[in-house]
């Protein structure tokens, strides 16, 4: 009796990070990655997997801070009160959606992919999602009837639980220029001046570009980067790992604000409608902005 013939092969089950190659049927995949891009990206994928480390907030307590009312007057002045009294630390860390998150960060496009869906990452995107105030103008005046000390207390305690996390509990740790400048303008009475969406921006923004080339690759900005997940896909955050995403509807691109794009509703791919070859993306800086663009008036 002949022998049954083998079985066929089994096909490795797709990455559930991988960014799409193909449109779905009716649209163009805008900026698909090249090969090289994708190549690079899944080795930093791995690299994350396999390292990745999320560093809770200095303190437990932020965010649950019950502040003095003179300070909680002078964050609501500043519009840092919403995002001093974000919860960014109850939530379980979420390493899986982090690390494609970081390795798929695509600076020229504004975008980067967590299990296959698009996420706008950007600083316009990020102040969104945390409640950041917009960037002062350069002769902002300082908040009316709110104590002076009381804005450089509760600012100061704002930058340890949220800003510093990287340069804490290392005394020979040298504070960039940007955040020095800050803590300075803060302790000088002119917090009203900070650039704060800058500021966090050009910090989490170089940590997601340095982390794929560290070894260490501990990560002290996950919670920001967790929500600016949540606020775009929140249905991702209710995912087990590995689990499967389900449908979302087709991207929709808005409105323009702060330079850089608003993007909302947005699936695995960005439609475009026919076969045009225009883009609406090519004015846009290739580059984000970086630490340095962090402004103080003056």
């Amino acid at each position: 009796m002949p022998d049954s013939a083998d079985p066929l092969p089994t096909q490795p089950s797709p990455d559930p990070d991988m960014p799409p190659r193909k449109p779905l049927a009716g649209g163009k995949l805008k900026k698909p990655l090249t090969d090289k891009q994708r190549a690079a990206a899944e080795q930093s994928l791995s690299h994350l997997r396999a390292h990745l480390v999320l560093r809770p907030p200095a303190s437990q307590a932020a965010g649950a801070r019950a502040l003095p009312p003179p300070q909680e007057a002078a964050l609501d002045a500043l519009g840092l009160l919403d995002f001093f009294r974000l919860d960014l630390q109850s939530d379980a860390p979420r390493p899986d959606l982090i690390a494609p998150l970081v390795a798929y960060y695509d600076p020229a496009c504004k975008r980067s992919f967590v299990r296959g869906v698009r996420v706008a990452v950007s600083r316009h995107d990020l102040t969104r999602a945390l409640y950041l105030p917009p960037k002062p103008a350069s002769a902002a005046p300082a908040p009316a009837d709110v104590d002076p000390a009381a804005v450089v207390a509760a600012v100061m305690q704002l930058l340890q639980d949220y800003v510093l996390l990287p340069f804490q509990g290392d005394d020979m740790c040298i504070l960039p220029q940007e955040v020095a400048t800050a803590e300075q303008a803060v302790r000088e009475g002119a917090a009203h001046r900070v650039d704060w969406g800058g500021l966090i921006w050009g910090l989490v923004e170089k940590e997601m570009l340095e982390l794929p080339k560290r070894e260490d690759v501990v990560c002290y900005y996950g919670p920001h980067l967790q929500r600016l997940i949540y606020a775009q896909k929140p249905h991702l955050l209710e995912l087990v790992e590995e689990g499967p995403v389900p449908e979302v509807s087709a991207d929709v691109e808005m409105e323009e604000e702060d330079g850089d794009v608003d993007l909302k509703s947005k699936s695995l791919v960005e439609l475009e409608p026919g076969d045009g070859d225009g883009d609406g993306d090519a004015g846009n800086d290739v580059r984000s902005k970086s630490l340095e663009e962090s402004e103080l008036g003056n």
